[in-house]
């Protein structure tokens, strides 16, 4: 895989999954970026697992920081924006 290199963090089942991804989109521009087959299935496919876990894991990285500190202002119920929309978290 030209241009990646497998990098160690703490938190190996994310590092198996980027590396995963590296490999599938490799087998993918190896088929030339097909629109359907196998491999553009498999690439869909860890590409899913891999969003899906990333966002979870903020998703509970946020519910942890407000355990942690729920009297801070980033956790406090934001004004109404737009058209109602409340938004439940302040964002930088």
């Amino acid at each position: 895989m030209v241009g990646y290199k497998k990098l160690p963090t703490k938190d190996w089942r994310e590092e198996n999954l980027r590396h995963e991804w590296h490999r599938a989109k490799a087998a993918l521009a190896e088929a030339g970026f097909p629109d359907s087959g196998v491999a553009r299935q498999h690439f869909n496919h860890v590409d899913k697992q891999l969003s899906d876990y990333l966002w979870q894991r903020t998703l509970d990285d946020i519910e942890e920081d407000r355990r942690r500190h729920p009297k801070a202002k980033r956790n406090q119920k934001a004004p109404a924006q737009g058209h109602g929309v409340v938004s439940t978290r302040y964002l930088p």
